[in-house]
């Protein structure tokens, strides 16, 4: 018995020891080279010329995903014998949780249209604007809103979202007209590093009925 409970805890021990090793859970070329992926790059960049070794966004961004892949994909292969146990019990690892931070982050926006002006009713995370807050921000609603601005097309679900806000407005909110909805992309930046300006993204417009 000591000898299989030491056999079962040094078991334990490389199995959690290789699910929690710092390796993101996928290394994808599209997410290495985003605008976030990229700003990441050039800073990794500035900071290995600061120690003497010449690289590239280009140059770095492919060194990351041709060590990174082989990583993800060795990783996976040794746990996957375990991986029932693991969803079984709940105790699986994940350390990519926040790879890098995402310094454009999108906010769903929802207005209205009163008179000749836009009236804000809705931004994500903006206390101050929080109509709707409880649905718009349910998971299953979230679910289908939440990263649509990093698509070129934003896709079907996503036009089904706009009508039924549009809908969700002309009943609660008598005084509105038309009603927008798009996101916002700004640009988190260090001190001292004048940010891009704010981008409105899969503006939508539905009027209102007549």
């Amino acid at each position: 018995m000591p000898r299989l409970r030491a056999l079962l805890i040094t078991l334990a021990l490389v199995v959690y020891g290789i699910a929690a090793a710092p390796i993101p859970p996928s290394v994808k070329k599209h997410e290495v080279f985003s605008e976030s992926g990229r700003d990441e790059l050039r800073r990794w960049v500035e900071v290995l010329h600061g120690v003497g070794v010449e690289t590239s966004v280009k140059e770095l961004g492919g060194q990351v995903l041709a060590v990174g892949q082989p990583l993800t994909k060795a990783r996976q292969k040794l746990l996957s014998p375990f991986s029932p146990l693991l969803r079984l019990t709940g105790t699986g690892q994940r350390w990519g949780l926040f790879a890098y931070p995402d310094t454009r982050p999108q906010a769903l926006v929802v207005e209205c249209e009163v008179g000749d002006r836009w009236r804000t009713l809705f931004r994500a995370g903006d206390p101050e604007h929080d109509w709707a807050s409880s649905r718009l921000r349910h998971r299953r609603i979230r679910g289908v809103w939440d990263g649509v601005a990093r698509r070129k097309k934003p896709g079907r679900a996503y036009e089904a979202l706009v009508d039924r806000i549009a809908a969700w407005v002309e009943a609660e909110e008598p005084d509105c007209g038309d009603v927008r909805v798009s996101f916002e992309r700004s640009h988190a930046t260090a001190p001292g590093v004048a940010p891009d300006p704010v981008r409105t993204l899969h503006e939508r417009v539905r009027e209102a009925a007549p």
